[in-house]
C-alpha cells in the first residue's frame, strides 16, 4: 500500500519552495524531506515529480508519497493469528498484547510475535506496509502496544514520547500493604538502575548510573492470591524514564516486588510471570494531532469489583 498526502497550496503558499513548505507547515526533518526525494514516486506536483527546491503556486497539488510496496517489513513473516485491534487508521495500529506473547521476532520466537500477528492482519486487508513499534513490552507483561504504518509516522510518534506527549500506565499487582501515604496521592521513586552484572538479564538499582524516574500509586488491597500469601495491592504506575525492568527493579527495591515475579519476587511457587499491564496509551495521531487514549481493562490484575469509579479518574 502506498501512503502519500496530497495537500492543495492557497494564496498564502504562493512563492514558497517545496522544502521550505515540508519544513515549515508539515514539520518534516531535513533527514525525512531527504528520503522523500529519493523515494519513487516521492515528491510530486500536479502529477509530475518536483524537486524540493521547486516553487509553489496557489492551487498546485503538492502529493507527497511516504511509503511505498518495497518498504514492507521484509524482515518479519506474516502470520495468520487473531489480533485484538483497539485503534486503527491509516498511519497507526494500536493491538492488546497478551501475557506470554513476545513483541519482535527473536531468539525462539521468530514467527509466533506481536509483529508477525500484526503484519499478518494488514496483509490479509492487502495493506503491505513496513511496522514500526513504537516501544516494547516484556514477554510476561500484558498490555497496549502501538505500531507505526509508516516511516514519518513512527518518527513523529518516537519525538512525542521523547518529549513525553506520548503516555502510557500500568497497572500491577504488589506483595504486601503500602503506607497510607501511596494511597493518598502520587509518590515519586529516582533511583539508577543498572545491569545486576551476574550473568542473567537482572537489574539492580545503584547509587550511580541511568536516571530511571517511577511514579506510583496504591489504588486496591486484595487478599493474597494464595491462602498463605501476604496482603497484596494493585498500584498504578507511570515512567517518566524507561529502563530494563524498570518497574519490576523498583517496586521490589521498595520491598512490594510484583506478584509471580521469577526475578525480582518472592518466589511464589507455579508462578512464572510477573502482574504487570500496559493498561493505557495516550498519543496525538501524528499527522492530524487528534488526540488518542486507549483504555483496557487488564487480563491478569485481579481488579475488585466495581473498580470502574476509581480507574475513571486517571482516564
Amino acid at each position: 500500500m502506498e501512503k502519500s498526502i496530497t495537500i492543495t497550496m492557497t494564496a498564502a503558499d504562493d512563492g514558497t519552495s517545496v522544502e521550505q513548505y515540508l519544513r515549515k507547515e508539515l514539520q518534516l526533518t531535513k533527514a525525512q524531506i531527504r528520503s522523500l526525494k529519493f523515494r519513487r514516486p516521492g515528491i510530486q506536483i500536479n502529477g509530475l515529480p518536483a524537486r524540493t527546491s521547486q516553487v509553489l503556486h496557489s492551487e498546485d497539488r503538492l502529493e507527497l508519497f511516504l511509503e511505498n510496496p518495497d518498504d514492507t517489513s521484509v524482515r518479519i513473516t506474516p502470520t495468520p493469528h487473531p489480533v485484538e485491534i483497539l485503534y486503527e487508521d491509516e498511519d497507526v495500529i494500536c493491538v492488546w498484547k497478551p501475557c506470554g506473547t513476545a513483541t519482535h521476532p527473536a531468539g525462539a520466537h521468530q514467527n509466533d510475535t506481536l509483529s508477525n500477528y500484526v503484519l499478518g492482519y494488514l496483509m490479509q486487508k492487502n495493506e503491505n506496509v513496513r511496522i514500526r513499534s513504537i516501544g516494547r513490552l516484556d514477554l510476561d507483561t500484558e498490555g497496549i502496544l502501538v505500531f507505526a504504518k509508516n516511516k514519518i509516522a513512527a518518527s513523529r510518534l518516537w519525538e512525542q514520547r521523547q518529549n513525553h506527549l506520548f503516555q502510557k500506565e500500568y497497572l500491577a499487582l504488589c506483595q504486601g500493604s503500602f503506607p497510607p501515604d501511596a494511597y493518598a496521592q502520587e509518590q515519586i521513586l529516582s533511583l539508577p538502575v543498572i545491569p545486576a552484572g551476574d550473568g542473567t538479564k537482572r537489574m539492580k538499582t545503584s547509587t550511580d548510573g541511568p536516571e530511571a524516574v517511577t511514579c506510583y500509586q496504591a489504588l486496591f488491597s486484595v487478599s493474597g492470591q494464595t491462602e498463605t500469601a501476604q496482603p497484596q495491592t494493585i498500584v498504578r504506575l507511570r515512567l517518566k524514564t524507561g529502563r530494563t525492568h524498570q518497574i519490576r527493579v523498583h517496586m521490589a527495591a521498595l520491598g512490594h516486588p510484583l506478584f509471580g515475579d521469577p526475578l525480582y519476587g518472592n518466589g511464589v511457587f507455579g508462578l512464572t510471570h510477573a502482574h504487570l499491564s500496559a493498561w493505557k496509551i495516550r498519543f496525538w495521531q501524528p499527522f492530524t494531532r487528534e488526540p488518542v487514549c486507549l483504555t483496557r481493562r487488564p487480563d491478569r490484575i485481579p481488579l475488585p469489583d466495581p473498580a470502574e469509579p476509581v480507574l475513571q479518574r486517571y482516564s
